[in-house]
C-alpha cells in the first residue's frame, strides 16, 4: 500500500480501475459490500 496525496492506493496489481485504487479502507468496508451483494463475493481479502 502507498499512500498518495493522503489517499491509500494499492501497489499489488499494476494497472487497477480508481474505485479499486482506494477500496476497501478496512475489513468493515467488506462486510458492508458482502450486505449488498451476498450471492458475489469479493475476490480481496486483508490476509
Amino acid at each position: 500500500m502507498r499512500i498518495e496525496d493522503g489517499v491509500a492506493t494499492c501497489t499489488v496489481h499494476k494497472f487497477r480501475p480508481p474505485n479499486c485504487r482506494v477500496f476497501p479502507i478496512d475489513p468493515r468496508d467488506l462486510a458492508d459490500r458482502d450486505l449488498v451483494a451476498p450471492d458475489r463475493p469479493c475476490g480481496f481479502s486483508f490476509k
